[in-house]
Parts: C-alpha cells; structure tokens; sequence
C-alpha cells in the first residue's frame, strides 16, 4: 500500500456534484494510505455542501488516524472559509483573498418582458404563502424582507460554525472586514500560519510525494528550494 500526502483540491463552486465527486473519489481510494490529508480551497459556494464536504473528509482522515491541514489559495468566500478552518491546522497564503462572510439572492423580473409580448401566466396554489419571490409578478416587500431575513440567519450561522471551527480563537473584530489577506486572517485568528502546500511539506513531511484524490493524479516530490537548473540535465 503506497503512503502518500492525500489532497482534496476543492476548487471552484461548491454543489452537489462537487460533493457527490468528493465522496466517490473516497470510496474508490483504496490502494493510497494516507500520512497526512490536506484540503487546498479556492472558490465559494453552498454552505450546506461545504458541511458535508467537511464531514467526508473529516471522517477519512479520523479513519487513517493522520493529521487534517487545510490550506486557502487564491479566494477563499462565505461558505469556503467554513472548509478552510475546519483542519487540526490552518493555513493561508500572503496572497490570499478570504472572506465576504455574506450571502446574495439575485432576482431577475420578467413582469415587463411578458406583459411586452401578451403573455398572461398564473399560479394555481393552495396556501397564501405558497408563491414566494416570483420572476413574473413585482417584487412584494413582505418577501424582501423575508429573504433579508434568510440572507442575514445564514451569515449569521456561517460566522458561528467558524468560530467553533477555530475554538474560539476568532478575534470578532474579524467580521468588521469585507475581505482579507492571508496576513490578516492570521491577525484576527481565522488561521494558524501564513504560507502555501509546499513550504509546509517541506518542513514537516520532507520527501513525502503526493495524491489527488479528486483528479487520481500522483505527483513527484520537489523540494521547495528547488530551482529549475536542478532538472536539466547533465
């Protein structure tokens, strides 16, 4: 059985699909025993599937007994942060953009464009409540407000799980910023250290090569100091 440095690149929009892909990519593992898992977080996405992420990845690494890292890469939004900090260490790079904590609903209203061509729609329900947010009537404010609402409870929960996430060692000053860098989410406690994948490797598990999990894809190591005319050849 090969021992590797497992990775989970979780890159892009974070869905259903991307979940489904996390979780398949686990159960066909099998010949990869892992020394240490690492989850490397670029994009944004749904806070419910990053939770579930979360606890996949979480579960494999308690598993194999081996310690979690997390690393932010280049952005790191809303729900994305929550998978950020969930690893026994955290880490972000200088150059990192993290943050916007806050959600968004976009609406686009096609009253006008219908009434323009003539043409009529309606809703059959039951319930006063049943027909919430629709694109084809105006926007009623009992239901921006009720999204308001939504929009603020899922901020609100989101700042809470990464404050359990990180043992309470989020300064609170933290949710007055929009965006931060890597420096500054180390300032405000959000992460442990400031520094990419491969200074960490190099430090503390030197000479280990890696896998990705999600792509199957096995690497070489290089060493981080390593310069391009070490690979010329002779």
């Amino acid at each position: 059985m090969f021992s590797r440095i497992v990775q989970f690149k979780i890159y892009g929009k974070i869905d259903e699909k991307l979940t489904q892909k996390v979780y398949k990519s686990i159960q066909q593992t099998k010949l990869i025993k892992p020394k240490l898992v690492t989850i490397h977080i670029h994009g944004e996405g749904s806070l419910v599937q990053s939770k579930c992420i979360a606890s996949a990845i979480q579960n494999y690494a308690k598993y194999y007994k081996v310690p979690l890292y997390t690393f932010g890469e280049d952005f790191v939004m809303n729900s994305s942060v929550y998978l950020m900090t969930i690893g026994d260490k955290n880490y972000a790079s200088e150059f990192s953009i993290i943050g916007d904590f806050g959600y968004v609903q976009r609406r686009l209203g096609y009253k006008q464009i219908m009434e323009n061509l003539g043409i009529e729609h309606k809703f059959i329900h039951s319930g006063e409540k049943k027909v919430k947010l629709s694109p084809y009537d105006d926007l009623k404010e009992e239901d921006i407000k009720w999204m308001e609402g939504q929009l603020q409870y899922r901020e609100s929960r989101l700042k809470e799980e990464i404050t359990q996430n990180r043992k309470q060692k989020v300064n609170q000053e933290l949710w007055n910023n929009i965006l931060l860098t890597g420096e500054q989410a180390l300032k405000y406690g959000l992460v442990d250290g400031v520094g990419i994948f491969d200074d960490v490797r190099e430090k503390e598990y030197k000479g280990m090569k890696t896998y990705d999990i999600l792509s199957n894809v096995l690497d070489y190591y290089v060493p981080a100091n390593a310069t391009f005319s070490n690979y010329l050849p002779i």
